[in-house]
């Protein structure tokens, strides 16, 4: 089970991806470095779930 400091430093990491992408909108690699912090934060909340 991931503890809650994962899941809040996932969740940091996806604000600031987001953040990036704003300020390079057109930049890919930052889109998918966005992605795959949003795909981890997804895949925390998940093991989260399923383990209470």
């Amino acid at each position: 089970m991931p503890t809650d400091q994962a899941i809040a430093e996932a969740g940091q990491k996806v604000f600031e991806m987001f953040g990036a992408c704003g300020e390079a909108p057109d930049d890919v690699k930052v889109g998918k470095q966005a992605d795959k912090a949003l795909e981890r934060l997804e895949k925390l909340l998940n093991e989260r779930d399923t383990s209470q």
